[in-house]
């Protein structure tokens, strides 16, 4: 919530963009949004997309043979 106490605080848009290291452009809009909603409005927020595929389990079997490499899944060379 770095940028709505600055922003509270009275610094403009190019001051934030400097002392947070992002573009004014970025700077911009949040502040837009912080005029308009304020701190709660630039929370993160999820991101939208496809549910995953893939349980926790399965990650880990898959890591697991990841590890073993390819020739232990027939190939004849490990690249």
């Amino acid at each position: 919530m770095e940028a709505a106490r600055l922003f509270s605080a009275g610094h403009s848009r190019a001051e934030f963009a400097g002392r947070c290291g992002v573009s004014w452009r970025s700077a911009y809009e949040w502040h837009r949004v912080w005029s308009k909603e304020r701190a709660e409005a630039l929370k993160a927020k999820k991101k939208p997309g496809p549910a995953a595929k893939f349980s926790e389990e399965d990650l880990t079997l898959l890591e697991a043979e990841l590890r073993h490499g390819p020739v232990a899944h027939g190939y004849e060379k490990n690249l």
